[in-house]
């Protein structure tokens, strides 16, 4: 065939669309950036945080300074505020915002700008709980600015001291978060908060004696007293604390399941220009709180007051409220937490998180606090500040108990020590400080799980607390995160917490691993079970042979553990200690790990280990658990991918041409050679020699990185990939061999050898390709769920190309007559002699049609050696 015949023969078309086909495959994942040069968007408004494709604030010092025209105000003051760059400097945007200073990390503002027509900038950040604007600007356009002003106006009520909070961008990717303006101060704040930062409350003799309480006493010193009664069908609350600045304020209890805070069912006190209103909320994992559709479900009785700087709040609570699952059950144990913070206009601002919020050590009774008290019987007479505005009477057989006036007189069995019960902070995202633990006592019983209603699903957002005020491994698509492994160095100890989206069951295991190497095996492991509703937290290690076994001592330096699984979302936290002498299998967290983050069934109270289709996740670098990063890169596995990109290129494309080229081209092309042989010759032998070379360096590397041979679990097809590939290694090698010792054609046992030689190498193909089927599905590959659809169509290609090569060489032997009668074709590989042209003429023509099966054969090159190409990328990007 000439070379012009041979290039309009090669099928181009099928090459251009497969090309275009995967060029448009990967466009969808390609990254964009925008940019906003009329002003900052309002994603940005909560943390100040630009939107410049992941771009990281500069840590340089700012080269920007926010002055005041004045640094008090009153109520309606105005204050020219100005944003000035240093000799040599410009910006190009801003964002800016008024925030009260014990908020000033959070969207908080006050008071509002002023604004004209045709000015440089614009408003931003809409408040959509109160509906004002004004309490935030931004630029207009991107041209460069040396100097900005603004005028703001302070609120007609006030509500504490106030600070400017800015993020200023000079380009694209080099801005300055937090830049700060001086404090401007709260003239009448600063007078009343002098006098009130000396109130106290004092102890309530009532405390387990005819009511339970929670409170933070030291001493005869109170911050807050929480107290209940239990009615029966109903308990009656009574909460006090301390305000120590004027305004609308709001206090609040909470039934957790733990001591943190996320997933709680709240029940809040607000108070709105001194009307104190009491509803029912719900704080999301999210930690953010948000009121019930109908918050005064299952409230009654409510009531309270602010007199001399005690805020004084009661209500009575249905233990049972079956119309919402986010009311709890009281007749449950929970961990009691207590918060309070500022109010505007009937809304709750977030707490104050120095100090934060309390929580009980341990899970709170509602019913059994008179169980505390002794048998002997005491007379106590004491007094005790109470609002007259409350009327509250309580009877027992042996008790009476009269507030209306300021002197009680209680008779009843007393205990002879006084019992409370004790509190620790809950650890919130954005402490600033570490908590603050007022006792040492352990919670030794594990929390409860809610029922998880099948189909539900929970969403794990993005953690904007992450590199900032803790450490983070995470796996997130955009905003949302398949699971996040977040720490808090403490010290001696970190806290931990995981979070993971799972399947709609109450038995699942999430797990956090700490390696030297980043593969499985010799690693030390924190794992979280939950089995029935019950968590447990242990130790556990992973063996060089990949098994996992858990610790004699499961639970040695382990603490703080709380959890749950709820709506398909797995959250498991707990405190280890950084060295646990006398256990080697657990490691020393002040060196550095990578981080192994994996997840299961349980059944039976047992481990089902992962499945191959969601291998542990492992990070890209080792990690200092000491820093505040985060991590979002993860191991590839280099030498699996070199493994899969040479077994694709082996039976993909080499043995499928030399196999075609053997089956169906010995009588094309019988008058030309290549070093002396047949050329069908030449290049099946090549293919299989490539063929053979690559199996053997592919199985060589796997065995290196695996270290040994493969144990997989899970389905039958993943677990028979390692088998499958010793056969195809072994099919390979003894194929060559028995080529080596063919006999000579014509003979009994060449025909022997033709049926061995040809079922080792189909056998090996077939094996080859449904290997190859298997391989891609696991994990450690990182090939997409699409890549197994992409291997079908390969196979059904390669069909249609056996059948049609069929069918052409059945219409050519019709039409060779007297060709073929006596030759052997099947290993015929020397040239004629030219000699005896005379006898083999007919020998030495082509078959009829062999124009089209030359077109076929290029055709078929080029698409294999497309489709390979395709594959190997497919395997290299992912």
């Amino acid at each position: 065939m000439e070379d012009g015949e041979l290039k309009r023969g090669m099928g181009a078309l099928p090459v251009l669309f497969l090309v275009v086909i995967y060029g448009l495959a990967l466009l969808p994942g390609l990254p964009s950036v925008t940019g906003y040069s009329s002003g900052a968007a309002d994603q940005a408004c909560p943390n100040l945080q630009p939107w410049h494709g992941g771009t990281r604030p500069s840590t340089l010092p700012a080269p920007y300074v926010i002055n005041l025209s004045k640094t008090t105000y009153a109520p309606r003051d105005q204050i020219t505020v100005t944003i000035q760059a240093c000799t040599g400097y410009s910006f190009k945007g801003f964002l800016i915002q008024p925030r009260l200073v014990q908020f000033y990390e959070q969207d908080v503002k006050v008071g509002v700008f002023g604004n004209y027509l045709n000015s440089q900038f614009k408003y931003a950040c809409p408040d959509t709980r109160l509906g004002t604007r004004g309490q935030a600007l931004t630029h207009v356009e991107a041209s460069d600015k040396t100097v900005m002003r603004f005028v703001w106006q302070a609120p007609q009520v006030p509500q504490g001291h106030v600070v400017f909070r800015a993020t200023i961008l000079q380009q694209f990717n080099t801005y300055w978060m937090a830049v700060s303006s001086p404090v401007v101060y709260d003239q009448i704040s600063m007078l009343t908060v002098i006098v009130l930062q000396t109130l106290t409350i004092p102890p309530d003799m009532r405390c387990n004696v005819t009511r339970g309480c929670h409170h933070d006493c030291r001493g005869p010193y109170c911050s807050f007293i929480i107290g209940w009664v239990d009615k029966g069908d109903s308990i009656d609350f009574e909460i006090q604390t301390v305000v120590k600045e004027r305004g609308d304020k709001w206090i609040a209890i909470g039934f957790s399941y733990d001591r943190n805070m996320g997933s709680d069912s709240v029940t809040e006190c607000v108070t709105t220009s001194g009307y104190v209103s009491v509803f029912q909320s719900y704080n999301k994992d999210t930690r953010i709180n948000s009121r019930l559709r109908n918050p005064k479900l299952g409230i009654s009785n409510e009531g309270g007051s602010i007199v001399e700087g005690i805020f004084t709040c009661y209500f009575t609570r249905q233990k049972v409220v079956t119309a919402d699952s986010s009311v709890f059950d009281l007749n449950k144990d929970w961990h009691l937490l207590f918060a309070h913070g500022t109010a505007m206009a009937g809304m709750k601002l977030p707490h104050i998180y120095n100090p934060a919020p309390y929580s009980s050590v341990a899970r709170v009774d509602f019913q059994r606090y008179l169980l505390w008290v002794t048998t002997t019987t005491t007379t106590t007479t004491t007094t005790t500040p109470i609002p007259t505005t409350t009327t509250t009477t309580v009877a027992t057989p042996t008790t009476t108990t009269t507030t209306t006036t300021t002197t009680t007189t209680t008779t009843a069995r007393h205990s002879t020590s006084t019992i409370f019960l004790p509190t620790t902070r809950v650890t919130d995202a954005v402490t600033s400080q570490p908590p603050i633990t007022i006792t040492t006592d352990q919670l030794t019983d594990a929390p409860t799980s809610p029922t998880v209603t099948e189909g539900q699903s929970g969403d794990l957002t993005n953690d904007l607390a992450c590199g900032l005020t803790k450490g983070c491994y995470q796996q997130c698509t955009g905003d949302i995160c398949h699971f996040i492994v977040s720490w808090k160095d403490m010290g001696d100890v970190i806290d931990f917490e995981l979070k993971s989206r799972v399947a709609a069951t109450s038995d699942r295991w999430i797990a956090v691993g700490f390696s030297n190497d980043g593969n499985m095996g010799t690693d030390s492991v924190v794992e979280c079970l939950m089995d029935g509703g019950i968590l447990e937290v242990q130790h556990s290690y992973n063996h060089d042979d990949k098994t996992n076994h858990v610790l004699s001592e499961p639970g040695v330096g382990l603490s703080n553990i709380g959890g749950r699984l709820e709506n398909g979302l797995f959250t498991c936290r707990f405190t280890r200690d950084k060295v646990v002498p006398g256990h080697s299998n657990i490691f020393d967290l002040n060196k550095d790990f990578h981080i192994i983050f994996a997840e299961g069934r349980v059944e039976n109270g047992e481990k089902i280990r992962h499945s191959l289709l969601t291998l542990p996740s492992v990070s890209g670098e080792k990690v200092d658990l000491q820093q505040q990063i985060l991590i979002t890169s993860e191991a590839s596995y280099f030498l699996v991918k070199v493994h899969g990109c040479l077994m694709i290129f082996a039976w993909i494309f080499c043995a499928s041409i030399g196999i075609v080229t053997v089956r169906f081209y010995k009588k094309i092309w019988p008058d030309r050679t290549i070093c002396r042989e047949r050329i069908w010759y030449q290049v099946h032998r090549f293919c299989m020699i490539l063929v053979v070379l690559c199996v053997l360096v592919a199985v060589v590397i796997i065995f290196v990185d695996i270290k040994g041979f493969s144990k997989i679990d899970g389905k039958t097809f993943h677990k028979a990939h390692p088998v499958l590939g010793i056969l195809v290694t072994l099919f390979t090698i003894a194929n060559p061999i028995v080529a080596v010792c063919r006999p000579l054609p014509g003979t009994v046992k060449r025909k022997i050898f033709n049926w061995i030689h040809w079922g080792l190498g189909s056998s090996a193909h077939i094996l080859a390709i449904i290997n190859i089927f298997a391989g891609v599905e696991l994990s450690k590959s990182g090939a997409p769920s699409y890549m197994k659809y992409a291997l079908l169509g390969y196979v059904t290609y390669l069909i249609l190309i056996y059948l049609l090569l069929e069918l052409h060489q059945c219409i050519a032997n019709k039409s060779e007559n007297k060709r073929n009668q006596t030759y052997l074709y099947e290993m015929h590989r020397k040239p004629y002699n030219n000699n005896n042209r005379t006898t083999n003429v007919a020998m030495d023509l082509e078959p009829p049609y062999s124009k089209m099966k030359k077109a076929i054969m290029g055709s078929h090159i080029l698409i294999t050696f497309a489709v390979t190409l395709v594959f190997v990328i497919i395997i290299i990007i992912s």
